[in-house]
């Protein structure tokens, strides 16, 4: 959607999340030398300004900032705190496009795709000649990139869920990519929405939006075959008012031992970066492997 900014979430638990799956992945990937293929359906800028207000300063979470404190207690969080620090130090902070091109390879192929001219004008700036930028809706990207070359890779699925209907576009689209490519690796980030809140008149409303998110998940977990789990970092309890209170990635087809990698990490931010939420963060099988 043309509306939403990333900069609004860049930096909250719900981005290190995120990040941090999104470069598990990579690593994973890394491991053999063949090349792989990435897509970053809804890319954003790329990075973001530690100096707009917009972007840190109404941040509740600070979580970005919390992680780098955490140096020497996973590998993945010392991979992560590196690329993070590298982009600080310039007064940045980075979007998935970063990771991805963090982790490039000379024979990898990264592409990125954003709707809004300004988005793609500033990806284009920061990605240079390092990838194939696109300008389309992130779905149309996916269907017209399936299936890539080379045939090993990952997709990053990170839409603004603004509309309720995004979540059922995401299960259409992945639908459609995994038949074409059924052993790529896709990861879905979603929201997690508390039922109830408070408006600004105090009084308690339902959110429409709330069990989208894991409706979605069902569905995506029921129509193949492949492994598939879900991992999940609640930031605050699911109480009134609670908002976004956490978010959930879903990994299709993850890499060997990735899971193991990811519930390390898991436990090591559910102590030391949610706010009030310890203890409820999670990750589930959804399917295991043949």
């Amino acid at each position: 959607m043309l509306s939403y900014q990333h900069k609004f979430h860049a930096g909250n638990h719900a981005d290190v999340l995120k990040h941090l799956c999104l470069l598990a992945v990579l690593n994973k990937l890394h491991e053999k030398d063949k090349p792989f293929f990435m897509l970053d359906t809804h890319a954003g800028e790329g990075t973001y300004s530690l100096t707009d207000q917009d972007v840190i300063a109404k941040r509740d979470e600070l979580a970005f900032k919390k992680t780098l404190a955490l140096k020497g207690q996973s590998s993945l969080l010392d991979d992560y705190i590196n690329i993070v620090e590298s982009y600080v130090n310039q007064g940045l902070y980075p979007g998935s496009p970063a990771v991805l091109l963090a982790k490039k390879r000379p024979q990898d192929t990264v592409h990125l795709n954003e709707l809004a001219q300004k988005m793609v004008q500033e990806l284009r700036n920061f990605a240079q000649r390092d990838a194939h930028i696109h300008q389309r809706d992130g779905f149309e990207a996916l269907a017209a990139l399936m299936p890539p070359t080379p045939r090993r890779g990952l997709v990053l699925i990170d839409p603004p869920y603004e509309n309720a209907t995004e979540y059922g576009a995401v299960e259409k689209a992945i639908f459609s990519a995994i038949k074409k490519w059924p052993n790529g690796i896709f990861l879905i980030w979603y929201p997690l929405l508390a039922d109830k809140r408070i408006d600004k008149n105090s009084d308690v409303v339902s959110v429409a939006k709330a069990g989208l998110s894991q409706a979605m998940v069902d569905e995506l977990t029921s129509f193949h075959n492949q492994p598939t789990f879900s991992i999940e970092l609640l930031n605050t309890p699911a109480e009134c008012n609670a908002g976004m209170y956490g978010s959930g990635v879903l990994i299709i087809n993850p890499p060997y031992q990735l899971a193991d990698n990811l519930e390390q990490m898991l436990a090591i931010l559910d102590k030391n970066v949610v706010e009030n939420g310890q203890g409820l963060s999670k990750l589930v099988w959804h399917r295991t492997a043949a």
